[in-house]
């Protein structure tokens, strides 16, 4: 962050805005509802990833699939909310149809529809739990990008894990950066 502070000044300014919104959705306050968090966490998306006053889930579509998908990422083929309530068929990365999903629940809180519980969830998993997963490894691998280096390389895998003693398949951030100094004593 240093670096970026001094080389990067622009974009450390918005990583510290992106962050203040993240942060403000997280705040422990009962009279925070679960709509102002997610209207704050695709706040805290439009920010970081500058996304464009129109086509907003399109761009961020193709953002998560620039920079989070990886070539065993597992395909889905689901149905994506158009403004006008039609349903068009895409096939993309599981985690391009979170990002789908996470959208619509954000334009279904913008324009006043009835939210239903179960739009809060991604398969079993609360989007503003995935939702950080995804802004972290964003946040890494911009600056991987904006640093031209691999300084993380750090993955969300989908996979199978425990939460009160049920189990559950969902996304699980794998951060790999014992790996990656692993790799650098070895040089």
């Amino acid at each position: 962050m240093l670096k970026l502070r001094k080389n990067q000044k622009r974009f450390y300014r918005t990583i510290l805005r992106a962050t203040d919104l993240l942060f403000q959705s997280y705040f422990n306050d009962p009279y925070v509802s679960i709509y102002s968090r997610i209207l704050l966490q695709a706040s805290a998306l439009e920010v970081l990833l500058n996304l464009p006053d129109r086509d907003q889930r399109k761009v961020l579509k193709e953002k998560v699939e620039k920079y989070l998908v990886q070539p065993d990422d597992k395909v889905r083929t689901f149905l994506s909310e158009r403004g006008t309530g039609n349903k068009v068929k895409e096939k993309a990365s599981i985690k391009v149809m979170w990002a789908d999903k996470f959208y619509t629940l954000r334009n279904h809180i913008i324009h006043g529809n009835l939210v239903k519980l179960e739009e809060f969830y991604f398969y079993r998993q609360r989007h503003i739990e995935i939702f950080l997963m995804f802004f972290i490894l964003f946040v890494k691998e911009i600056i991987n990008e904006k640093m031209k280096k691999k300084l993380f390389i750090d993955r969300i895998k989908v996979g199978e894990f425990e939460y009160d003693t049920e189990k559950f398949t969902g996304f699980i951030y794998k951060d790999n950066s014992l790996i990656l100094r692993l790799n650098r004593l070895k040089k």
